[in-house]
């Protein structure tokens, strides 16, 4: 079996790596705190607060001769393994560097063909209707990727037997279409819940010459064909919930106008499938014979469900978490931890810790950093004002969401911004189960009124808290890189416990610094 995953070279296998990873973050209270712990909106109502009672008092005093662009420096663009930061404190050096170790490689290794050649679809207008230049890249290199890869089973039995791919959450077929014009050329059942994003694909496909059609051809037919023989999308309208392939197959057997498939093999594609759609591709691989082989990249992390139930965000945790207990072999898991390893280590990750799974602290700079530091601050701030006006306990809920970017320019605009859109909210746009008590407080005490001078005496009195919000901020986003690669493990390591595929690895198939989330896991039986 091939199995391969991007860890970093101090390890000598990915079996190394993954017990690394699991007694890591299975053994370090300061990393759990961090990435499932803490909650921003708690920062100015804890006490004692949440920066001293968290942080070591080493850690604060060195981050106090720091600038936030200088810990950014030291946490995301400096290589720890290589260089010792001056004056750092060993605990902080010694965690950091782990952080650093244990999270995945996103640095595409493979060579996927010249620039000039990379970028050739971008110039056919009509393919890249509809796309911005990330949704470009991520679509042009993504199938450039699978070409890859469908090239290299092409060859046996695999490339023989593959007849169709099929996009889970296709959206409006971006991946699709390129896929199924030149040089590709491929045939592809595109699955899509929505059906206004169908008709916007059949839309497109028109524009381009793409029409329902089959060619009849198989992968490796495909591969070896003329660029002027399209491809072909069908659409199946669905929500996908499990492993079930019925629908497509049934679109398959169907006939109209053009001939039945006959033995239909299938390579799942997904790019960034939401929550729970890459574990229903992983089990759809390894429960159905006609699907072949998997290469699928994930994303919203927070929308992923656990095997204990749900989660909330700290410190409103409503439930015990379960003991964790065998699945019966005849009964397909489909929440995280998918894997029998991950499962035995009893690995959880509440929903804070999902979320921050999705961050890009690499890509980061200077101004949007500031901005949205200031932007937590602000909403942190806001709660210590519900705090000590009363409108809410130090623990209660409450979702503001999001807000013009007029509402940024000072906190009293922020407040003033705030409040007028929870006062005009229906009860559930608010967030909470208590909105409407939540507006009859805030009329009671006055905030629908508060004046310009006792806003901005908040922001005197706890100014001091940027700095220390931002950089708890940044540690959490720091380490929940290792979040996304317990997530990414997981799925890896179910794949090869299942015993159904001969390759199973993970590799970057596009640049992080345009595309954050650009692991795909691949599974080929």
């Amino acid at each position: 079996m091939e199995s391969t995953l991007p860890h970093h070279e101090s390890f000598t296998s990915a079996d190394a790596y993954i017990t690394s990873l699991l007694n890591f973050t299975a053994s370090t209270p300061l990393f759990h705190q961090l990435v499932g712990g803490v909650h921003i909106l708690d920062f100015f109502t804890s006490s004692p607060p949440l920066y001293d009672s968290i942080l070591p008092e080493s850690w604060r005093d060195y981050f106090e001769t720091k600038s936030i662009d200088e810990i950014l420096e030291i946490l995301f663009r400096a290589d720890l393994s290589t260089v010792h930061p001056e004056g750092i404190p060993d605990s902080l050096y010694e965690f950091a560097e782990n952080v650093q170790r244990h999270e995945l490689l996103r640095e595409v290794v493979k060579n996927l063909g010249e620039v000039e050649d990379q970028h050739k679809l971008n110039r056919q207008r009509k393919l890249a209707q509809g796309m911005n230049n990330k949704k470009l890249h991520e679509v042009e290199h993504f199938a450039r990727y699978l070409s890859t890869l469908l090239d290299s089973v092409a060859t046996d039995s695999t490339g023989d037997s593959i007849t169709h791919l099929v996009d889970f959450g296709s959206g409006q077929s971006y991946l699709s279409r390129i896929l199924a014009s030149p040089p590709h050329n491929l045939d592809l059942v595109a699955v899509e819940s929505k059906a206004s994003n169908i008709e916007a694909g059949k839309f497109l496909d028109e524009r381009v010459g793409l029409t329902a059609r089959s060619q009849g051809k198989t992968l490796k037919e495909s591969l070896n064909g003329t660029e002027t023989k399209k491809g072909s999308i069908k659409y199946v309208q669905h929500i996908i919930k499990d492993e079930s392939m019925k629908e497509v197959l049934e679109a398959l057997e169907q006939s109209e106008d053009e001939k039945k498939t006959e033995n239909p093999g299938l390579m799942i594609i997904s790019l960034h499938s939401c929550g729970n759609l890459i574990h229903h591709a992983l089990n759809a691989l390894i429960a159905n014979d006609e699907v072949k082989a998997v290469a699928v990249v994930g994303c919203c992390y927070n929308l992923m469900t656990e095997r204990t139930g749900p989660t909330y965000k700290p410190p409103y945790q409503k439930y015990i978490p379960a003991e964790n207990t065998p699945i019966p072999s005849n009964c397909l898991n489909h929440h995280f931890p998918l894997s029998a390893r991950l499962s035995s280590q009893s690995i959880t990750l509440n929903i804070t810790a999902r979320m921050m799974a999705v961050q890009a602290p690499r890509n980061w700079t200077q101004t949007t950093s500031s901005d949205f530091f200031k932007r937590h601050f602000y909403r942190a701030l806001l709660q210590r004002i519900f705090f000590e006006k009363g409108v809410l306990s130090a623990t209660e809920p409450l979702i503001v969401g999001s807000l013009r970017k007029a509402a940024y320019m000072g906190f009293y605009e922020y407040v003033t911004s705030a409040v007028r859109k929870i006062l005009n909210a229906a009860s559930g746009d608010v967030g909470s189960s208590v909105g409407e008590g939540v507006k009859a407080k805030i009329k009671e005490v006055g905030l629908d009124n508060i004046g310009r001078e006792e806003v901005e005496s908040y922001e005197r009195r706890y100014g001091k808290g940027l700095k220390e919000l931002s950089i708890m901020w940044t540690l959490m986003a720091f380490c929940a890189g290792c979040v996304e690669s317990l997530v990414v493990v997981d799925r890896w390591s179910y794949l090869k416990e299942s015993g159904k595929c001969r390759i199973v690895k993970v590799e970057a198939a596009f640049e992080y610094g345009i595309s954050p989330r650009n692991l795909v896991i691949v599974g080929v039986k």
